[in-house]
């Protein structure tokens, strides 16, 4: 009730995904945020409304994600309740597929994971909203965790290519699956724009995932949100009335 409410307002985006599209509103998820103890409003939900809610006093985005949520889960979550809210956005902003590598390992298909995403919440979405635009995002860079967290960065890139070689089992997976999400809103460019974002969230040199931008190397941090809005802002701005 409460979701279908705030739809109710007219906003023009309505973001989808897992705990890291989430942690707009709830002030992260990594486990380095002692800052946002006791805090009522995170600087990551300001930050959201300020950086993506229309101007001139428009509609605040929406944002429909929830923590920890598969392919699989985000469908169901569709054709259970989301797909009947009395909405009408411009444009849907969709990242989800990394918790579906959570064991790489067993992941022998990457391309798998992207193609469900294409077939059961991007055309989901179409055949609700044919006239909305959908913002599909390149999942981000990540690397496994161990707590307590003691390094400072972990290696990004291709196994062998730096010093001492790449342990990072995500990078493969991630790069495939982003590659299928490229391709094919390459092949519906009127309906699909493909946004990589992860580019800015990495070292200078592109070789190191920083605790600075992801905090725990899975959930941005503050500061990682805003390289995150500081990318898709002005996408949604070409789209859409955003600021």
């Amino acid at each position: 009730k409460k979701q279908g409410a705030a739809s109710a307002s007219g906003a023009s985006v309505v973001f989808l995904g897992d705990s890291i599209t989430q942690g707009w509103q709830y002030g992260g998820f990594s486990k380095n945020y002692p800052e946002h103890n006791g805090v009522d409003k995170p600087k990551e939900a300001a930050l959201f409304e300020a950086r993506f809610t229309s101007p001139g006093g428009g509609a605040a985005p929406l944002n429909w994600a929830i923590g920890g949520d598969k392919v699989g889960d985000l469908a169901w979550r569709l054709d259970h309740g989301l797909l009947k809210v009395p909405v009408s956005p411009a444009v849907f902003v969709v990242m989800i597929g990394t918790n579906d590598i959570r064991d790489p390992a067993a992941v022998r298909d990457p391309a798998a994971v992207a193609a469900a995403v294409m077939s059961t919440v991007v055309r989901r979405l179409q055949r609700r909203w044919p006239k909305a635009r959908v913002v599909l995002l390149a999942l981000l860079p990540r690397a496994p965790r161990e707590f307590p967290i003691t390094t400072e960065s972990e290696p990004w890139g291709e196994d062998g290519a730096q010093e001492g070689g790449n342990t990072n089992i995500y990078y493969s997976p991630i790069k495939r699956i982003n590659a299928y999400f490229e391709a094919a809103a390459a092949r519906d460019p009127r309906r699909v724009t493909y946004l990589d974002c992860g580019a800015g969230l990495l070292s200078a040199d592109g070789t190191r995932l920083p605790r600075t931008t992801m905090g725990d190397y899975l959930h941005p941090s503050l500061e990682g949100y805003r390289v995150l809005a500081d990318c898709i802002a002005p996408v949604l701005r070409g789209l859409t009335r955003v600021s």
